[in-house]
């Protein structure tokens, strides 16, 4: 009689157990329950072209022609994009030579591309950039080069594909070396780059900052760390 009463509790011992824990998982259940994945068709695909607004210039600044964009970089508040402007046949030589081999950078008859690059405040304050624009280290074919406006500049050519190796437009010339850009401002620099090394280029970028609108020194760079790549066609 005893040994029956044992196992009746224990009958009753469990099946308590089962209704307690079936309690406990109406309960937990949906709150464990994962949110239901969105459809893929619902998430947008990414753009492989970056979408900004580069119309918004400051007062100084030339305007800001936006064609095929090539690459683009941002770093502490300052997006650098580059944009390929069109290929074209230097008319002259260059004055400067490769960092490589000596040979001139760009000789008379050389194909060259054309390729503005924009610097747009995305920071939330003013910056003040250089007015010589932003340095570009280039590599291609095992040369390497410092495109700057002293590299090639044929400022009728470069006018004829819509950029202008000088990015402060004429009369607006101020006495110190930074220009202020405004959050959401952009404004551009030109670069000659010679094809005749190849076509797969490495780029890297370096942006100038001072630290107000008349400072003549104690400025600052922007270096950019990520090589960008690109294939002129």
């Amino acid at each position: 009689m005893r040994d029956k009463t044992v196992r009746i509790a224990a009958i009753l011992g469990t099946v308590a157990f089962a209704v307690i824990a079936i309690a406990l998982i109406v309960v937990w259940l949906p709150n464990m329950t994962p949110a239901p994945a969105s459809s893929p068709s619902a998430r947008p695909a990414p753009s492989k072209v970056p979408t900004m607004d580069f119309s918004k210039t400051p007062a100084w600044a030339r305007p800001v022609s936006a064609t095929t964009v090539m690459w683009q970089t941002t770093k502490d508040g300052v997006t650098i994009t580059a944009m390929n402007a069109g290929q074209d046949t230097a008319r002259y030589d260059s004055k400067y030579s490769s960092d490589t081999d000596n040979t001139l950078m760009v000789a008379k008859g050389d194909p060259i591309a054309y390729v503005n690059i924009v610097v747009t405040n995305t920071g939330a304050k003013t910056i003040y950039v250089d007015r010589l624009g932003p340095y570009l280290w280039a590599s291609a074919g095992g040369f390497e080069m410092t495109l700057t406006t002293v590299v090639h500049a044929d400022d009728t050519q470069a006018k004829k594909h819509g950029v202008y190796f000088d990015m402060v437009a004429p009369g607006k010339m101020a006495k110190g070396f930074g220009y202020p850009l405004q959050p959401g401002e952009s404004c551009a620099a030109a670069r000659a780059v010679p094809l005749k090394y190849g076509k797969d280029f490495q780029f890297l970028p370096r942006l100038m900052l001072f630290p107000d609108a008349k400072a003549l020194t104690g400025e600052t760079a922007v270096g950019f760390d990520q090589v960008q790549t690109y294939t002129f066609a």
